[in-house]
């Protein structure tokens, strides 16, 4: 039918996102990445030590090749995935097969290893304390299982809900 508009389910944006977003714009682009995202209220601090952490190693023409693609956790941990090196309209892969932190990356480039290798090591990282940090309050906490999914959260009352 001619005229016919067909609207998107709106998303709500997570309000930390946003303000990863407006922090770090040279991360992000200007905008919250296409893969819905969203940063557990007691990560904030270590998403936002991350992105710190990220900017400040990247160059100017590096950062243009970098993009945060999507920010979840999964399993009750944090997942950060991004593309370095290569178009922003490159396919995302996921590796997790081998055991080790699933980051999502995509890197391009021999000059960029090097980097890359930086950024990657910032990732595990934030992955490893992800782990022992309570995702409601950032508070020191374990995995739990609450309601058939994993969580870190502290031993607090309001925390294991």
């Amino acid at each position: 039918m001619e005229g016919t508009q067909h609207s998107l389910i709106d998303i709500p944006i997570d309000p930390i996102l946003q303000h990863m977003v407006a922090t770090y714009p040279r991360l992000f682009h200007g905008s919250t990445p296409r893969s819905q995202s969203y940063v557990q209220p007691g990560w904030k601090t270590l998403v936002g030590d991350l992105c710190f952490r990220l900017d400040g190693m990247l160059t100017d023409e590096q950062a243009r090749m970098f993009a945060v693609r999507h920010i979840k956790d999964k399993l009750g941990t944090l997942r950060f995935y991004f593309s370095f090196g290569s178009p922003l309209e490159a396919p995302l892969t996921e590796r997790d097969s081998t055991g080790m932190p699933e980051m999502g990356s995509d890197v391009g480039g021999d000059r960029n290893a090097e980097t890359a290798g930086k950024i990657r090591a910032a990732i595990e990282e934030a992955i490893s304390r992800s782990n022992t940090t309570c995702s409601v309050c950032s508070q020191p906490g374990r995995m739990h299982h609450l309601s058939g999914l994993l969580c870190v959260r502290c031993d607090h009352p309001s925390s294991i809900r």
